[in-house]
This record gives C-alpha cells, structure tokens and sequence, in this order.
C-alpha cells in the first residue's frame, strides 16, 4: 500500500481550516524533552487523540 504524506506546511493548513483556527504541529518527543516544564506539563496533560475513519 502506498501512503501520500503531506509536508508540515499543507498539514498545518488543512488542520487549521478544519478547526477553523491556527494549527502548530510539533512532535511529542520534542514537547517531552523541553527545558520549559510548565508548558511541557499543561501540553501532555491537555493533548488529545483524534483518530481518522478511512
């Protein structure tokens, strides 16, 4: 099977005009590695899972 990935950039958009808001995609490990301890804690406490029905 072959899988169509979207750069950051076309990712970023689409996700922001389907929640009709700005999108920032950053990666988990990136979050979980930060020196800044107080938005690393309210991200990974606050991160959600949304899963695509194909």
């Amino acid at each position: 099977m072959q899988r169509l990935w979207l750069s950051g950039s076309v990712l970023r958009q689409e996700l922001g005009e389907i929640l009709g808001r700005p999108v920032d995609l950053v990666e988990r490990q990136c979050v979980e590695h930060s020196n800044n301890w107080i938005r690393r804690r309210h991200i990974l406490e606050s991160a959600q899972t949304f899963y695509v029905a194909r």
